[in-house]
């Protein structure tokens, strides 16, 4: 899967915080070392798979070596980011995450910044083949032919650690997603839940378990990508 494997891998952690544990979620925060980084905004990809959704199944059946390829914008929490998606000057930057047992990294696959208004059909085609066209100068991809999926779509509110800007928190809400063909009205998936996610180096690992002790929220499996994709396509999620 990987063309090389990365010298320094970033870890993640995910917990569920359903909406009866809000309050005592956001009270830990408060009190804790994390400090708020980036001003929230929305999150939104467009996620690519092959015809037999290979990278859904591999991350369904618990591969530790796995990967997912999507197409991300960003914009403000005021926006539609289904409208923001054909803008003219909209950047999306092209990623392959990759998943190495619970630890994960990025590779930025492409950049394009667009200098025409388009359709929603033809953004999507001018960016699956950009994509497919990158894949294939990349030895480890070079076989692979994708196609898109499904959008999906959230608000991310950003922390920042005091003692190091490599520990990292964010929180998901208002999560949704709509399939890219048909009728693209989003969908909400996280009607009682936000997601939060802990990232960190092994280094950091320590600050982490000492940190963690005065709250305990259950870690979970969780990927935006499959659980959106489960409500549309009849997987075991």
């Amino acid at each position: 899967m990987n063309e090389s494997l990365p010298g320094s891998l970033r870890r993640e952690v995910k917990y569920k915080i359903f909406m009866r544990d809000g309050s005592a979620f956001y009270s830990w925060l408060l009190r804790s070392p994390f400090k708020t980084g980036y001003k929230p905004r929305y999150n939104a990809s467009l996620y690519f798979d092959t015809t037999d959704l290979q990278f859904a199944f591999s991350n369904i059946s618990g591969e530790a070596n796995r990967l997912k390829i999507r197409a991300r914008w960003y914009s403000d929490v005021t926006e539609d980011p289904m409208l923001t998606f054909g803008e003219k000057g909209q950047k999306f930057t092209i990623e392959i995450k990759r998943k190495f047992n619970n630890a994960s990294d990025k590779v930025i696959l492409d950049e394009i910044i667009f200098d025409s208004r388009d359709s929603i059909d033809v953004r999507i085609s001018q960016i699956k083949e950009r994509i497919n066209c990158s894949l294939r100068t990349k030895k480890a991809f070079h076989s692979l032919q994708i196609n898109d999926v499904l959008f999906v779509f959230y608000k991310r509110s950003y922390y920042e650690h005091v003692l190091s800007r490599n520990i990292r928190m964010t929180v998901d809400k208002e999560i949704s997603c709509t399939r890219s063909v048909g009728s693209l009205k989003p969908m909400l998936i996280s009607k009682d839940y936000e997601v939060v996610e802990l990232k960190y180096f092994h280094e950091n690992s320590e600050i982490i378990e000492n940190l963690m002790r005065s709250f305990r929220p259950r870690i979970v499996r969780f990927s935006k990508y499959i659980a959106c994709l489960s409500s549309y396509v009849r997987i075991p999620y």
